[in-house]
């Protein structure tokens, strides 16, 4: 795949304020758990990557819902 054609991420302001704030937030509690909570985000960011499909039809039209594997967190996309 050449680089023009390579798919990338892009987050909302908004999206991108509240990832932060859940990852400071266990960080407050703990430091291995909120590294292991942000690796899972990033593996099924990098799937989704592979296989935007992958995730369900989002309940908002025009959106796609993935629940990230043992977290409480759903990542939204278009």
């Amino acid at each position: 795949m050449n680089a023009s054609s390579k798919k990338r991420l892009e987050f909302s302001a908004r999206g991108e304020r509240e990832y932060l704030e859940s990852i400071a937030y266990i960080t407050d509690d703990s430091v291995v758990n909120a590294a292991l909570v942000q690796g899972r985000i990033e593996n099924a960011l990098e799937l989704l990557l592979q296989f935007p499909l992958m995730g369900a039809k989002g309940r908002v039209s025009g959106t796609r819902e993935h629940p990230v594997p043992n977290t409480s967190i759903t990542l939204v996309y278009r």
